[in-house]
């Protein structure tokens, strides 16, 4: 280090080596100009100095400030305030965690460092030992949009006893996280997870799944959710997508999900007590919450600036979402125009064109809504639910 003058800076003398030289200028066996010199300070500075070892020899030299609380010092009110919280309120928060939630909930500021030693010295933290990490690192994509992890936890997320499902996809560019739960970890869960993100952030060029039933047909299974039996043996997510243009990516392990799996870890840790902490118990809460400022405060902390300041998102456009991510199956008309799907069956009204329907395939739409649509040709036809018993027409799709 050097200094304003481009001379390399010596140490700072010690306090015996400035009552020698002192000694030295008080007795006439140095000048003042070499003292200076010697100790590295200006004149001014030495003659200070030297005032204080003639009056008080020494301990004239020691630093004011020695023995004195630091002006940042935070005062013993606080630091007790802020323990007794921890112990009362969050028992089982890391002092990372704590220090947000100090912040957050009760204005009281120390940084994580700083509880992490009031922890220690107070004995309230169980230290654990961390595993040592062996992978090999894959630098993430150059911008936003181009791949999304996505993943499901399945977790006793409330502390009930009843697991729930987190279904996360996070941007592999810049680690945003769009995050919901679901009863279950299904065709259509994840399907309304897909949809939602595409309506918040726009279509992203590929998906980075897991091997799952629901994102790809495996050796050996028959899921119900494939097209149909002629199809290109392809999952009902794996044709939305095709629609929307999103390629599908396998992780071979779960390794290769890192980034969403390093999340979950975090979440099922720091989530999971802010639910507990929050008193939520169930779904419908916790997706308010997190629908809140949750993941908006923690996209805003952990939010990683890309290599491209370019969104790689597509913009939805014309496409009917409603209709992509639906379950769509075959079904043949029979000759009293009726089509059964999943135990029921749906008459097909009067007031299309019914002319060569029978014996014909019908694309049969279950949506994220409930509601059941047809379609042939292109075209959406008007049908109605019968009752098989009574043959009775119930309400119109």
């Amino acid at each position: 280090m050097e200094n304003d003058r481009g001379n390399r800076a010596r140490p700072r003398a010690s306090p015996e080596t400035r009552a020698r030289v002192l000694g030295e200028v008080i007795h006439g066996h140095m000048t003042r100009k070499a003292a200076a010199e010697a100790l590295s300070m200006s004149g001014r500075q030495l003659r200070r100095i030297l005032d204080a070892f003639k009056t008080d020899d020494v301990v004239g030299l020691r630093h004011k400030s020695i023995g004195k609380p630091g002006h940042h010092k935070i005062p013993e009110g606080v630091k007790r305030e802020a323990l007794e919280t921890a112990k009362e309120r969050y028992p089982d928060a890391g002092p990372a965690f704590l220090s947000d939630l100090l912040k957050e909930g009760h204005g009281i500021e120390a940084s994580r460092e700083t509880l992490r030693r009031w922890l220690d010295e107070d004995g309230a933290r169980k230290i654990q030992e961390s595993k040592p990490r062996r992978r090999r690192r894959r630098e993430r994509k150059a911008s936003s949009g181009i791949m999304v992890q996505m993943d499901t936890s399945i977790h006793d997320w409330f502390r009930t006893g009843i697991k729930a499902c987190l279904i996360a996809l996070v941007d592999d560019a810049t680690s945003t996280v769009y995050a919901r739960f679901y009863e279950t970890d299904s065709t259509m869960t994840n399907m309304d997870a897909i949809r939602r993100y595409i309506t918040a952030y726009g279509i992203p060029a590929s998906l980075y799944t897991d091997r799952a039933s629901h994102f790809k047909v495996n050796a050996g299974e028959k899921p119900e959710d494939v097209l149909d039996a002629q199809d290109r043996r392809v999952t009902q997510i794996e044709r939305a997508s095709r629609e929307c243009g999103i390629s599908i990516i396998h992780a071979k392990s779960p390794q290769g999900k890192g980034r969403v799996e390093r999340l979950f870890s975090v979440l099922q840790d720091r989530l999971e007590k802010r639910l507990h902490y929050a008193g939520i118990k169930d779904v419908k809460s916790a997706n308010d919450f997190l629908d809140g400022d949750c993941l908006q405060k923690y996209n805003q902390k952990y939010r990683v600036n890309p290599v491209a300041d370019f969104d790689s998102h597509r913009p939805v456009g014309q496409l009917d979402l409603e209709a992509i991510f639906s379950v769509q199956v075959l079904r043949v008309c029979a000759n009293d125009f009726t089509v059964s799907l999943n135990g029921r069956k749906y008459q097909i009204a009067r007031e299309n064109d019914l002319h060569g329907l029978p014996r014909k395939n019908i694309l049969m739409e279950k949506r994220l809504d409930g509601s059941v649509r047809a379609r042939h040709a292109g075209r959406y036809l008007i049908i109605h639910e019968t009752d098989r018993k009574s043959g009775r027409t119930g309400q119109g799709r």
